[in-house]
């Protein structure tokens, strides 16, 4: 690299040499003549006080990158931005620089691999560098060669940086998060539900409830098309799959990804035949989505039914009415509860999963052995129930398996098999009773707390007593009414 020395400011009008043929040329430029580049991916160049520091007191050790000087004699910081900004801070007047003729791809390139050699940018900058080298014309490929990154990583970049701006949080977001948000192309309300929930504890059950959301909806396009082949009307959405009707007697209810064929395979005859109808419920939590199989009333039924209400009275119909009313509402309670175990049951065993898969055990194994020992004696925890699957033959690698471990391994063998049959002890039940079962999920999720589980919202609201039946939550007291 050849080397000049110029005045203050190095312009052409001053006489100071120029690259020549592209080649880069060393000058002292000032800072009043530097300006940051638009396209840096990096907007928050973070706590510039140390490097300030350094710089006033040692000068600029690195020179910058800049481009050639333009008419005005401004130049366009390359690489650099941060030395620049805590330059600035510190007082200096002039920078050396290395002026390198670069278009804007180039530029682009440039800013993006000091960037991400360096750390600091976040996700979202970064993703967004790549999307600003895709609109120069840079191909995948090519974008991979000049930032080292393979293919794959490229297109995740660009996937990532194709989700909407306006659903895109202030906060930090895993790059691993943004993967899977971008996963909901074509559904921004998904994609907006998975950005609240990222980077909180809510986030591993709220992607389980979004994943769900499309697999019910693929189950109910597959549902219209079975009870349309069997002759049976449909409607949608007339009311929730556990309610009957106006002119209808609800007959049977199949919940979202439950086998219809194997429903009707098991009901009687006499009962099949009596099913005219489908309802089928897309617009609900994800609890009650799935068909209420109907019976349309004829009018003779009809009729029978009004001289039934005339017989027995006001009273008798008021009656019926609130059994009904107090079914659908166990029914609705019911189903809640099983939505929830169902789902907590894979989020707890999956964080047993990861905790047991660490090269590095639990600093406290001891203490949550002797917890999780205890609270399974308690529930009467099985241990024979704990199978191991193909995904814990070999947790830790070749020649460790959770049947056989090393000694090394030893207690996070012992405490996936304790953790894992406690959970597996327990019953949807357990959340609905105050004297027992509800007491030992709260010494249960205790144990899991010590190996860093963090519980979301909705196990937090289950465990403060929100699946007890009516009549067994606690009223707030007077005062709490009050205020």
């Amino acid at each position: 690299m050849s080397t000049a020395t110029a005045t203050p400011t190095a312009t052409k009008a001053q006489g100071a040499t120029m690259p020549a043929e592209g080649q880069p040329v060393l000058l002292q430029v000032k800072a009043a003549n530097l300006d940051p580049n638009p396209d840096n991916p990096r907007k928050d160049l973070g706590d510039l006080t140390e490097l300030s520091a350094s710089i006033a007191a040692q000068g600029v050790q690195q020179p910058l990158v800049v481009t050639p000087a333009d008419k005005q004699g401004r130049h366009t910081i390359i690489m650099g931005h941060r030395r620049y900004a805590a330059a600035v801070k510190a007082g200096l007047d002039t920078l050396p620089c290395i002026v390198r003729k670069a278009g804007q791809q180039e530029q682009a390139e440039l800013m993006l691999v000091e960037n991400t050699q360096r750390a600091g940018l976040t996700p979202i900058e970064e993703a967004k560098g790549y999307a600003r080298l895709l609109e120069l014309g840079e191909s995948e490929d090519q974008m991979a060669k000049a930032t080292g990154r393979s293919r794959t990583t490229v297109r995740r970049r660009l996937k990532a940086a194709s989700l909407d701006p306006s659903i895109l949080p202030d906060r930090q977001v895993s790059f691993d998060q943004l993967d899977r948000i971008a996963e909901f192309d074509g559904r921004p309300d998904l994609q907006k539900q998975l950005m609240k929930a990222a980077g909180t504890n809510n986030w591993a059950a709220q992607l389980a409830k979004c994943r769900k959301s499309v697999k019910d909806e693929q189950w109910l396009e597959k549902a219209r098309a079975t009870v349309e082949s069997l002759g049976l009307d449909t409607i949608d959405d007339m009311d929730d799959i556990y309610d009957h009707p106006d002119g209808y007697h609800r007959v049977i209810t199949i919940r979202a990804g439950v086998d219809i064929a194997h429903v009707l395979a098991d009901m009687e005859l006499a009962e099949r035949q009596t099913l005219t109808t489908a309802d089928i419920i897309t617009d609900a939590a994800e609890w009650g989505r799935g068909l209420a199989l109907l019976h349309r009333y004829t009018q003779a039924e009809l009729d029978e039914q009004e001289h039934e209400r005339e017989r027995t009275g006001m009273q008798e119909a008021l009656r019926q009415a609130q059994q009904e009313e107090a079914e659908q509402a166990e029914w609705e309670r019911q189903a809640k509860l099983y939505a929830f175990v169902e789902m907590t049951e894979k989020l707890v065993l999956d964080h047993i999963e990861h905790i047991t898969k660490r090269a590095t055990p639990l600093k406290n194994s001891a203490a949550v052995l002797a917890d999780a020992l205890m609270h399974d004696r308690a529930c009467k925890a099985d241990l024979t129930r704990v199978k191991p699957g193909p995904a814990y033959e070999d947790v830790w690698g070749v020649g460790t398996d959770v049947l056989s471990p090393d000694d090394k391994h030893c207690q996070q063998t012992a405490i996936w098999l304790l953790l894992s049959a406690g959970q597996l002890a327990q019953k949807p039940s357990d959340w609905a009773d105050p004297d027992h079962g509800l007491p030992l999920l709260r010494q249960y999720y205790g144990i899991l707390a010590q190996t860093g589980y963090k519980p979301s919202d909705d196990e937090k609201a289950a465990l403060g007593g929100a699946y007890l039946p009516k009549d067994e939550q606690e009223e707030p007291d007077q005062e709490q009414k009050q205020d």
